[in-house]
């Protein structure tokens, strides 16, 4: 009896591998290939190393905004029908739930944006990407919160950058400096570099705004611990450019 041949993809498992990818595997490879090539400004990702389709993200707040140099943290995760449906998004920069940063971005990790389908306006389009994604969280994190209460907005923005500073940059590069895995190396490799290239400026807008601390504001609370901070930012600096530093000297010994 004839021995009976194997399929290609049997005699080649690289070939089966690429066989069995899904349209929504292949969209994910895509797509971060895209961000790695050609990264938006402020934004990093991290594909989980066993599920492709799960990402961590962070986005950077942008410059003249109460959440500028903030590292805003989300999970991103791809349904099977990806591109055709869009992906999950959870917001994690919350200080444990008890902290609500956006109208849009709730201390329970719910995010609203139209293109996930979870907030009125433009939906989702197979022509979009988790680039795009990332890139229109960014621009929602430009626009001035409503809080549906314009007077309040006015007198909390200097809520809003003091709960920024502290949850979404001082918090957050710590957990990077004490090495904690939540954060993979792409995610903790991102948030010193660009600590560190930013919080000169950091110190300057705290400096600044020292003479707001213990003022009270129509919801109750009040700016404390604006001297805090800027000691904690200050401290920062200096234990940031130590690990930089070691990092560049080692790898100067690795090349020779």
């Amino acid at each position: 009896m004839a021995s009976q041949r194997g399929s290609p993809s049997r005699d080649n498992p690289a070939a089966f591998r690429r066989d069995t990818l899904s349209p929504c595997l292949l969209r994910v490879r895509r797509d971060i290939a895209e961000i790695t090539a050609d990264p938006p400004p402020g934004v990093f990702v991290a594909p989980n190393e066993s599920d492709i389709t799960r990402i961590d993200a962070i986005v950077v707040g942008p410059a003249d905004t109460p959440y500028e140099g903030g590292f805003f943290r989300f999970r991103i995760t791809c349904p099977p029908g990806y591109p055709m449906e869009p992906p999950e998004v959870i917001f994690l920069t919350t200080d444990a739930g008890r902290v609500q940063l956006h109208e849009h971005l709730h201390s329970d990790g719910h995010v609203c944006l139209s293109i996930i389908g979870t907030w009125e306006g433009p939906q989702w389009s197979p022509a979009l990407s988790l680039g795009s994604l990332l890139v229109s969280i960014q621009s929602m994190l430009s626009e001035k919160p409503e809080f549906n209460q314009q007077l309040w907005w006015r007198e909390s923005g200097a809520i809003l950058r003091h709960d920024a500073v502290r949850v979404a940059v001082c918090d957050v590069v710590e957990e990077c400096l004490q090495g904690d895995w939540t954060y993979p190396p792409a995610l903790r490799d991102g948030v010193l570099q660009t600590f560190a290239g930013s919080c000169a400026k950091l110190e300057g807008r705290l400096s600044a705004g020292q003479h707001l601390c213990g003022t009270r504001y129509r919801p109750a609370r009040s700016c404390d611990g604006c001297k805090n901070l800027l000691q904690r930012i200050q401290g920062l600096r200096v234990k940031v450019k130590e690990v930089m530093d070691r990092a560049a000297v080692s790898s100067a010994s690795a090349q020779q």
